[in-house]
């Protein structure tokens, strides 16, 4: 089953920023699963790398005067990511999903989930075209934190999805939704804390 574990942007999701690509992402990560007919999208409360909405805000004013995205933290004195996914897994296991196919371009993302426990079987690239705005926050990605980006014209954007979502089907079988069973829903929405599992909704359509 395609899984993406995604990390809460308000600045994109919310607001519009064309600083990151965080929405897109989020948004082709959907398109891959409806295409699957399947999926899961954990959401996880964790702005700016984990610092909080109030410093990511100062950290742009800080981009804005020539820094990238991992030196403006680091300005800031905090280190370059703090998120963690311990919830992550427990989602998993409350679903009965022992192996994953993790939609993601962030190493980092699959060392943490790996060292929890979580099987990932494939990444699932999640390519978006670049744009003016974004593109040194993208070059820092690549650059400084190892993200496996690989740039897609905007005109490849519409073939892109049929192509991803062609791969090998997950071989976990059917979902088990226990009492939340509905024959119509496709993607399952979940939202963590760095806590514990808060709450989750099903979506009968994206």
């Amino acid at each position: 089953m395609y899984v993406r574990v995604h990390d809460q942007c308000v600045t994109s999701e919310v607001f519009g920023s064309l600083r990151c690509d965080c929405k897109e992402q989020f948004e082709h990560a959907k398109a891959m699963m409806v295409a699957q007919g399947r999926g899961m999208l954990i959401y996880m409360p964790q702005e700016g790398r984990g610092i909080g909405l109030s410093n990511k805000v100062h950290a742009y004013h800080l981009q804005d005067q020539g820094a990238d995205t991992v030196d403006a933290n680091r300005v800031l004195g905090f280190e370059d990511d703090y998120r963690s996914y311990e919830p992550v897994l427990h989602i998993l296991q409350h679903f009965n999903l022992s192996r994953i196919q993790l939609c993601t371009n962030n190493p980092r993302k699959i060392q943490l989930l790996t060292e929890l426990g979580v099987n990932i079987s494939a990444r699932i690239p999640v390519l978006v075209p670049s744009q003016k705005h974004n593109q040194a926050y993208l070059d820092a990605k690549l650059h400084r934190m190892d993200h496996l980006l690989v740039p897609i014209p905007l005109a490849e954007e519409a073939s892109s999805t049929s192509q991803v979502a062609s791969a090998t089907a997950s071989e976990t079988g059917p979902l088990d939704l226990g009492p939340h069973q509905q024959q119509t829903t496709h993607i399952l929405v979940m939202v963590g804390s760095v806590l514990a599992m808060v709450v989750y909704m099903l979506v009968n359509s994206i």
